[in-house]
Parts: C-alpha cells; sequence; structure tokens
C-alpha cells in the first residue's frame, strides 16, 4: 500500500530533533499529495510510547526511538498500520518487548479465518498475553477488530459478537509497554490471510508462528545517524 512506503519513507529519514509534530505533518503532507487522507496519525517518542498507548503527536523533539501509527482513509475505505524505528540501536529489552507483541499479533492472526467468532479470536489475543507473562497489558488499549468503512467498524473484547466473514478486512493493534504492532489484512475463503499494508524489501522483518501459521513481520527498524 502507498500508505506503508509513506511511513517507511519517513521512518528511514528521521533524524534526532525533529518534533513529533514535523513527523505527523510529513507523512500527513505526502499522504494527502497521494490524495490519501489520515483519518488517525499517532507519533510518540522515546518515554511516550511507554507511557501512553495512543500517543498524539506534541512538540516533544525525538531522540532516538519513535512508534508511527496511522489510519488510512481513500474513497470511503480505511486501512491501519503502526510502524517502529529507532536512531542507533535498539535497547534489548525493548526488542524483547517487541517481539512478545509480535506473537499476540500472531495469535490474532491465526485465529482470523472465515466463521470464527471475535470471542474466539480474543480468547486466543487473552491466551497469548497470558503466555508471555503480560495478562494484564490487553487492557490498557483496545486490541483491533474489523476495518473498512470506519477505521473500526468493531472492536472485540467490547461486548460486540460477531463472526469473521470472507474476503474481510480486519487491523489487530495489541500493545505491550511500549511497543506496538498493527497491519491490515484480508480473510481468504481458504482460511489464509493476505496482508494489504506491507513494508518494503528493505524494512527487516522476521517470521513469526502461531496455530501452525507463519507470517513475516516488520521489525524495529534501526538507523544510523
Amino acid at each position: 500500500a502507498i500508505s506503508s512506503e509513506i511511513i517507511a519513507d519517513v521512518c528511514r529519514n528521521l533524524t534526532p530533533g525533529k518534533r513529533e509534530h514535523e513527523i505527523a505533518g510529513e507523512i500527513a503532507g505526502k499522504l494527502l499529495a497521494r490524495d490519501l487522507k489520515p483519518s488517525c496519525l499517532l507519533v510518540g517518542t522515546d518515554e511516550r510510547p511507554f507511557r501512553y498507548r495512543h500517543p498524539i503527536p506534541t512538540g516533544k523533539k525525538l531522540r532516538d526511538y519513535a512508534v508511527i501509527g496511522l489510519v488510512v482513509e481513500q474513497g470511503g475505505l480505511h486501512l491501519a498500520l503502526t510502524r517502529s524505528v529507532v536512531v542507533g540501536k535498539l535497547k534489548d529489552e525493548t526488542t524483547k518487548l517487541y517481539h512478545a507483541t509480535q506473537r499476540v499479533q500472531v495469535a490474532y492472526l491465526a485465529a482470523s479465518r472465515p466463521g470464527v467468532s471475535t470471542e474466539e479470536i480474543f480468547k486466543r489475543g487473552i491466551a497469548a498475553y497470558e503466555g508471555e507473562g503480560f495478562p494484564d497489558e490487553w487492557q490498557r488499549h483496545h486490541q483491533g477488530g474489523a476495518i473498512g468503512y470506519a477505521p473500526r467498524e468493531y472492536r472485540i473484547g467490547e461486548g460486540t459478537a460477531e463472526v469473521v466473514e470472507t474476503n474481510q478486512m480486519l487491523a489487530w493493534n495489541p500493545t505491550i509497554r511500549g511497543t506496538k504492532c498493527e497491519d491490515t489484512i484480508l480473510t481468504r475463503e481458504d482460511g489464509a490471510v493476505e496482508f494489504l499494508t506491507l513494508v518494503p524489501d528493505w524494512w527487516p522483518k522476521r517470521e513469526v508462528t502461531a496455530g501452525g501459521k507463519s507470517f513475516l513481520l516488520p521489525l524495529i527498524l534501526e538507523i544510523d545517524r
């Protein structure tokens, strides 16, 4: 998706000292130039993603770590994705947290099949959080749900009783202590999922498996400055 390429390009060119508002403005400008509208644009740098799960951009200057979340709309349809970047070397603790969040994300992805209830998918996610040693983290931010004609048409774990349909767009967004994973997928009839948001070939990736399914997911980008 164009939005994936735009975020990736902005992340690759980040420099310390850039304000969160500037980062958001650069992304928004590039999106609007391609007839894409940012419905939600989040930027949290350094300690802010660890403090806030939904970081609204501020005038804070980037030191070395940024988490950028986006919901983009075109023609009434929405896509959601989150990317993370560090200037320099990523801390081992942040890597461990991010890997744990990815394993929760994959639990959601592996359960995303036509005919499966959202209650079942939610249970898989909660179990994954518990398995990673973070049983309460799901309570600190919504976990995502169906996306398409709204940034979320419903959000799992919030009283809805839905069943996944064939060719339905879903976007899960688990978070654990300063890390967040989010992409938009399309469910296929054969139980496979198609990623509608992808990182470029040069972006680092990691294969993660759950429920007998493997997914190639983006890592936190490390850049030298």
